[in-house]
């Protein structure tokens, strides 16, 4: 990266910051000081320029991420007070000079520069309450090869004033100096706006709901813009606008008035991933088709309306500007049918053989429910049942007698057999982490299985057709991650493509390693529960709850 210098009083441009530090010294530079700050005095600029770590050579070649937008970050400085602090255009955020990397290495900057100077490489739909791998966006930008620093020398006054303001308090308190403002814009960033990304020729996301969008801008200062969006109750600065339309929060709400049940309640979509982003994009170019384009409401302020306008409240903005403009600005709705996502057909398609998706060898593990702990394989499950320690806290979770210690019952544990099938097929078993094997070793039982996706109990002959039944699947996606189920499922004849999806959601969610859940328990308490329901389990180990739900994870929906 290579870092020029420009003097934004001056409009002069110095590739070497030595060069910048001698022009300030000239009398050109002083003129122009003079020229915009007439009541101002200018001593002590000898003092210089304040250390810049963007063009320190030994912190620039420790720097582990890309620098981007420096052409839109203004250095404000005073050499007489050696006040200093950065202006970043991109995010409307104020810096320190100690914590301007912080800021210029944040998701948010990165994210904003991307919103601002490439929206096409936004995720569509993104979801806000989910913050994007830091790798995953960083990839997203690359480096400018030449970037100019944009360096703004004020009057020890000013910036005694300044020191102690917001991004905006700031540029407001500028603005008022009408020469100042003009070399100020002179150098601001060319950020693209919803207008030019709606117009562009190239665009690659689908703009939802801009009827619902209100620009307001201040008449003689085009950069003054804030919009209000009627549809999700907010306003938006101008710098994330785009990025507010392009998120899964504005989607939603999109959908959710224009085309109801399209979408589950917004608490399914837990994760973002290429399969989200692309059922999302389905749908949204469906409902394009529909109601085709749709223009923002513009709204002309004069600049004493537009500064009457409190834009940090939704309710207060609209009221007083449909005062002002003497009319409602919220579109009319008609709500329109249900979509159907349209899978892309190597996304959905059934896979014959698992194999096809990944490479799958994990491993099969034990946890022991009664004591929380996990062995690695079945011969040392067995070998833990003999132990003195597994027979106390038997003694502790039950209170009851417990017999046969000594001499072990024989029991077989089906689950186990399936899954290891499962895997010599390099197939993933489906939903084994939300069932509990309940055995007893005193004497020779059948154990049954609680499946907690299902709610049913399932005897040892059945667990098997269980496991690959649609009820399962199905309820398995559910209670895990129901985004994975495709829309319209319900009436989808095909269960290939069903199970195809619960494999992809087992291989993410355990890629190195399968747990059963072994529950052992006296045979007084085996023989109470059989035979065994759901509810009948359940009330009658009211006691044990805790440990017959150990690490069985949440449910989703």
């Amino acid at each position: 990266m290579e870092c020029s210098f420009k003097c934004q009083l001056c409009l002069y441009k110095f590739r070497r910051l030595f060069d910048y530090k001698k022009h300030i010294f000239s009398g050109v530079h002083h003129q122009k000081l003079k020229d915009l700050f007439p009541n101002d005095t200018f001593q002590n600029v000898a003092k210089g320029v304040p250390h810049i770590i963007f063009a320190d050579p030994e912190k620039k070649n420790c720097l582990k991420h890309p620098i981007v937008g420096l052409s839109a970050l203004s250095l404000c400085f005073s050499p007489e007070s050696r006040i200093s602090f950065y202006l970043c255009h991109i995010c409307g955020e104020k810096s320190l000079p100690s914590d301007v990397l912080r800021h210029f290495f944040s998701m948010d900057h990165y994210s904003n520069y991307i919103n601002c100077m490439d929206p096409n490489a936004m995720s569509f739909s993104w979801i806000p309450s989910k913050k994007m791998k830091e790798t995953e966006l960083k990839n997203r930008v690359k480096e400018e090869a030449s970037m100019d620093l944009q360096m703004l020398h004020l009057p020890d006054r000013l910036m005694e004033k300044l020191k102690s303001s917001t991004y905006s308090e700031v540029m407001l308190t500028l603005g008022e100096n009408e020469k100042l403002l003009k070399l100020i814009q002179a150098f601001k960033p060319g950020k693209m706006t919803i207008l030019a990304y709606q117009k562009d020729s190239n665009r690659k996301h689908p703009l939802l709901g801009m009827q619902h969008l209100v620009e307001c801008v201040c008449v003689g200062a085009d950069e003054k813009k804030h919009y209000l969006c009627t549809l999700c109750g907010l306003t938006v600065g101008a710098h994330m606008i785009i990025k507010h339309v392009l998120s899964f929060d504005h989607i939603f709400w999109y959908f959710k008035v224009w085309h109801p049940s399209t979408l589950l309640s917004k608490e399914c979509y837990s994760l973002y991933n290429p399969s989200f982003e692309s059922m999302m994009l389905d749908l949204a170019k469906q409902t394009e088709k529909i109601h085709g384009k749709n223009d923002l409401k513009q709204v002309s302020l004069e600049p004493a309306e537009f500064k009457s306008v409190n834009f940090k409240s939704y309710t207060e903005a609209l009221t007083t500007l449909e005062y002002i403009k003497k009319c409602s600005l919220k579109p009319a709705i008609k709500p329109g049918e249900k979509l159907e996502y349209h899978a892309v057909k190597n996304e959905s398609a059934p896979a014959s053989e698992p194999s096809e998706l990944r490479a799958y060898y994990p491993r099969c593990k034990l946890l022991c429910q009664d004591c929380g702990l996990t062995l690695k394989n079945i011969s040392q499950y067995l070998n833990h049942l003999s132990n003195p320690r597994h027979r106390e806290m038997l003694w502790k979770l039950f209170e009851e007698g417990i017999e046969g210690y000594e001499k072990k019952a024989h029991f077989f544990l089906h689950l186990h057999l399936y899954v290891m099938e499962c895997f010599k097929k390099k197939q993933p078993a489906i939903g084994t982490t939300l069932i509990v094997s309940c055995i007893t070793t005193e004497v020779d039982a059948e154990p049954f299985y609680i499946c907690f996706a299902c709610q049913e109990c399932v005897c040892q002959s059945l667990i098997e057709p269980h496991l690959n039944s649609r009820k399962h699947v199905v309820h398995t996606l559910l209670f895990e991650n129901p985004w994975r189920l495709p829309f319209g499922w319900e009436n989808l004849q095909d269960d290939q493509t069903l199970k195809a999806k619960a494999w992809e959601e087992e291989m993410e969610a355990r890629p190195k390693e399968v747990v059963l859940k072994v529950l052992d328990m006296p045979w007084s308490v085996f023989y109470r529960l059989s035979p065994p329901t759901f509810g009948k389990v359940l009330e009658g180990l009211e006691q044990q709850h805790k440990v017959l739900k150990n690490e069985v994870p949440p449910c989703q929906t």
